[in-house]
């Protein structure tokens, strides 16, 4: 979700990176494994890595940590020390004679379920999960995965003083796939369903909203009918009756919203450098990962400038239509969108956006990280002569109140007087982002 792109094995030029974990206990590292290397990944784009991880020796209860670490330092370290990609927690124990494992129980390996859906439409989800039972998930008792939201929200209540979640089924069309094989236990199984952002009579899910005092949560089930044994049913939506068994794992957080522009740039030709104030087309790719049809008379690429500190130095300029409607999931290759760069040369930040209809892209509430392309560009050749001050770095060039003389700006004891001057020039320290208005 950056804008740097990784790289593997070391690439000059690229962020060569790695995946690795370790187990933390009580805040500190308890201990730490080998890295699992992952192919070249863009900013934006999803990879998928199998990282073999270690139990500690002791049981207890513990944080698993997965993140990112550099492959040119080779160290433990991860690239982003306070925020790591996953944070687990995990019982570790140890079997003792006949100490039996649940016999539901399940993990999931990966999915691409996304973060941010749009109500009303149709995803097909893929995910791979691991059968860490010790009952066989057999086609023949109907096992079975469903992928299932709920509200979830705050149940604190201050007449018992009790705290925690309470999540509420949100009632859905179904979004379940019947195995078509026996999963052993340690195996793994994958699936692929449809999740529909519809409730049973087809109206769209009621979009999340920020003053909304709760959240939808995707859960994972893996259930099969009760054939007979000593299995206790579970609590399973699924289910119904209790005619079920099974286990619910894996919250994770989603965002439904009312649109989703599911914009993803998948490349940018845009030069280092751009002569000041002229009309030059740039080469770009993108991609439509929304649930919507970009139609070409309507979508349009533009672009945002501002100045190296942040500030706004043009918002809205020339856009450049798409060349043809693009499908859900379909590509834009090497289009040609025109830029203009601002009249003073300098270094500006450029941000590359997508307008459907009045609306930015990146002005919407669930906008990500790759909806827009972030690039450092110097202009050249502009309105402005730059003088070369290095040899003047450090020289006295303002009087002082009590010694009109001082000061030699120009080598012939020329200065500025210091009444005509502002009085935090001399001093030691000026206050940040003072010169933003």
């Amino acid at each position: 979700t950056g804008i740097e792109g990784w790289a593997t094995p070391v690439t000059p030029g690229l962020n060569s990176v790695a995946f690795t974990y370790r187990w933390m206990k009580g805040g500190q590292v308890v201990a730490t494994g080998a890295t699992s290397t992952i192919p070249n990944t863009l900013s934006g784009e999803n990879v998928n890595a199998t990282l073999t991880v270690q139990t500690p020796d002791a049981e207890g209860d513990y944080t698993l940590e997965v993140g990112a670490v550099s492959m040119e330092k080779r160290n433990s370290t991860f690239i982003a020390e306070d925020s790591p990609g996953a944070v687990l927690p995990i019982s570790v124990s140890v079997r003792k004679g006949g100490e039996a494992i649940p016999e539901w129980a399940a993990t999931l390996v990966r999915s691409d379920l996304p973060t941010m859906l749009e109500t009303g439409s149709v995803y097909e989800v893929r995910a791979t999960l691991r059968n860490d039972g010790s009952t066989p998930w057999r086609k023949v008792d109907g096992a079975r995965v469903t992928l299932r939201l709920y509200r979830s929200s705050p149940a604190d209540s201050p007449m018992d003083n009790t705290s925690g979640a309470a999540d509420t089924v949100v009632p859905t069309a179904d979004a379940t796939a019947e195995l078509t094989e026996d999963v052993l236990p340690g195996q793994e199984v994958a699936v692929r369903l449809n999740l529909p952002l519809l409730d049973a009579e087809g109206k769209p899910l009621p979009a999340w909203k920020q003053d909304d005092l709760w959240s939808y949560v995707a859960r994972w089930e893996v259930a099969a009918d009760r054939i007979g044994g000593t299995v206790k049913p579970v609590s399973l939506p699924a289910g119904g009756a209790n005619s079920a068994v099974g286990v619910s794992i894996a919250p994770m957080p989603v965002l439904v919203s009312d649109f989703d522009f599911g914009v993803r740039f998948t490349s940018d030709g845009t030069p280092a450098l751009l002569p000041g104030q002229r009309r030059l087309p740039v080469r770009l790719s993108l991609q439509n990962t929304g649930r919507q049809t970009w139609k070409a008379e309507s979508v349009r690429v533009g672009y945002h400038w501002y100045y190296q500190d942040g500030t706004e130095f043009l918002w809205e300029d020339e856009t450049t239509p798409l060349p043809q409607d693009v499908l859900p999931g379909g590509r834009v290759s090497d289009m040609l969108a025109w830029v203009t760069a601002p009249p003073m040369d300098g270094t500006y930040w450029l941000v590359w956006d997508v307008k459907v209809g009045d609306t930015w892209a990146s002005t919407t509430a669930g906008t990500r990280a790759f909806d827009q392309i972030v690039r450092q560009v110097r202009v050249v050749s502009g309105r402005l002569i730059f003088a070369d001050l290095t040899k003047a770095y450090n020289l006295d060039g303002i009087t002082e109140d009590d010694k009109l003389n001082d000061g030699n700006f120009d080598g012939q004891g020329l200065t500025f007087p210091a009444a005509l001057v502002p009085p935090y020039t001399d001093m030691p320290v000026m206050p940040a982002t003072m010169w933003l208005p």
